[in-house]
Parts: structure tokens; C-alpha cells; sequence
């Protein structure tokens, strides 16, 4: 009854498991598919012969396609270069022709002309051009960040404009005058602006990443979604693993340490005669050092 207030059919009609139990053989429909799209998007089940276990591996063919996630999300901009602001230039003081707007009797006409006529001319100097999105946009700042910017750019002028009349003023740092009341206040207060300009930076990166993240998810970009963890992990999502990994730390430079090892040793090793052993190299034995002897034990 529940599967049917669900409109949920079994479409698994063969044998998944055979078991022994003594000396008979059972056979059993164990392992089921349900479904409450058989007519629309399901195309068939079918038990393979491949086992997982006791088990007959099951397979079902849906009719849909994954959307593909593109790789880097695009933006159409002008092309503002060089050359095309020198040639838009170029051609509005010396290539276009202003006389009819300058005997024109309507200067609404004339404006509208003139508008026309710039704008037409920038469409053609500054063509279309598609370029990738940046990808460490994640450190994109809010309007709270920009205004935690701002206010401590301005307390920081202000204490550093007290603290040049301070030190003008031979002033000895007394801690009691005017002086230094207002400068230790100032300090203060830039103390103040700039830790709450680094809390907005902090939740301002976290917001960036987790809405850059749902984003990405709702659109299966599984590649997208990895290069912003990277980004957050302050890795370069353009360097592999391999590449990223210290030099030192690397599976080759661990190769080449040992292979080379043996003959670096060996080329800076003293020179030694003939007559010198290894027992030279040992420290002096102690007088009073000994060899314990075990005693036999008997039970």
C-alpha cells in the first residue's frame, strides 16, 4: 500500500540470489529497483551475470543527460587597448564631419546627433571581446569592508598627523599633556578601525566562499568547486599537487639524496694510511667498566 501512494513499481523480475540451506537451493528477488517514472524517463532493468557476493549484480538505464558545467564562467567587455582609444581619438578629431551639427537650427537635434554619432563611433573602435572570469574573486570586498577601509585609512592619517606635531613639539612623551592624550587616543582609535577591518575581511572572504561554493554546486561545476577550495586554502589552483609540493619534500630529490650519498661521503672522507683501524675512532674504555655475568636459574 505504501508503494502504491507513491506510485512506485518494482521492475526487478529476475532471480538475484541463490542460496544453499543444507541440501536444497533457494532462489529469491532480494535486490529490487523501484521507480515512479516507468513510462517517461526509465528505459530498463536487467540482472547481469556479474556476483557481488551471493548477490547478482542489477543495473537500470535512465533516459536523461547531465548538464556539462562549463570550465570557467565567460564576460563580454569592450576592447579598450591603446591602440583602439588612440584610433577612437583619431577619428572624432580628424575623421568625422561636424558640419551639418554645426549649421543645425534644433540643438536637441544637434545633442541627438552628436550622441548618435559618438556612440556609433564606439561600437565600431571598441569591439566585443569574451575574457574569463577572475578566479580569485572570492577576495571581492563588500560595502561594509570598502567603508572598514576607508575609516581606518582615515585614523591612521589622523594619528600620524598627531604624532608629527608630537615629536615637532619636543615633546618627551610625559603621557599627561594635550599632546599626548590626543596621539594616544588617535592610536587608539586606528587600533580600533583596523582590527574591525580585518573581522570584515575575514567574513567577507568566508561569504565570498561559501556563495561562490552553492553556486558552483547547483551547477555540478565539480572543477570549479575544487579550484575555490584551493583558493581558500591559499594553494595556486593552476600548480598540481606534484608541482606545489616543496622541492625538498619531493619523491626525486629523496632519490637523488640517496643515490648520491654514498660517493659524496666517500670523496669528502679524510685520506686515512693503511695502519689506521676502526678502533681508533672509539672512545677510551673506562677502568672500571665490566661484562655482568648471568647466573643460571633453576627451578
Amino acid at each position: 500500500m505504501a508503494l502504491k501512494s507513491y506510485n512506485m513499481v518494482q521492475t526487478i523480475q529476475g532471480i538475484t540470489r541463490i542460496a544453499k540451506r543444507g541440501d536444497k537451493f533457494t532462489q529469491s528477488t532480494i535486490d529490487v529497483i523501484f521507480t515512479n517514472c516507468l513510462n517517461s524517463e526509465f528505459v530498463k532493468s536487467v540482472v547481469l551475470d556479474e556476483r557481488i557476493g551471493d548477490h547478482q549484480a542489477i543495473k537500470c538505464e535512465l533516459n536523461f543527460t547531465a548538464p556539462k558545467a562549463p570550465k570557467f564562467e565567460k564576460v563580454e567587455i569592450r576592447d579598450h587597448c591603446k591602440h583602439n582609444v588612440k584610433s577612437f581619438v583619431q577619428f572624432l578629431s580628424e575623421g568625422s564631419n561636424y558640419q551639418p551639427l554645426l549649421t543645425c537650427q534644433c540643438a536637441e537635434s544637434a545633442i541627438l546627433g552628436l550622441s548618435e554619432h559618438i556612440d556609433s563611433a564606439y561600437r565600431n573602435h571598441f569591439p566585443l571581446k569574451t575574457i574569463k572570469r577572475h578566479e580569485k574573486f572570492i577576495n571581492k570586498p563588500s560595502s561594509a569592508l570598502l567603508d572598514a577601509i576607508r575609516n581606518t585609512r582615515i585614523a591612521h592619517a589622523s594619528f600620524k598627523k598627531l604624532k608629527k606635531k608630537q615629536d615637532n613639539g619636543n615633546c618627551n612623551q610625559c603621557k599627561i599633556c594635550v599632546k599626548c592624550i590626543k596621539c594616544d587616543e588617535a592610536w587608539l582609535s586606528y587600533k580600533s578601525q583596523r582590527n574591525h577591518r580585518t573581522k570584515e575581511a575575514r567574513s567577507c572572504r568566508r561569504t565570498n566562499i561559501v556563495n561562490d561554493l552553492k553556486a558552483k554546486s547547483m551547477k555540478n561545476d565539480l572543477k570549479g568547486i575544487w579550484k575555490t577550495i584551493k583558493l581558500a586554502s591559499n594553494v595556486n589552483p593552476s600548480i598540481s599537487s606534484d608541482t606545489a609540493a616543496d622541492e625538498n619534500n619531493s619523491p626525486e630529490s629523496f632519490n637523488e639524496h640517496f643515490a648520491e650519498i654514498g660517493p659524496k661521503i666517500q670523496s669528502e672522507a679524510l685520506k686515512l694510511d693503511d695502519h689506521v683501524c676502526y678502533s681508533d675512532f672509539l672512545p677510551e674504555r673506562l677502568s672500571d667498566s665490566r661484562f655482568d655475568e648471568f647466573e643460571e636459574v633453576t627451578t
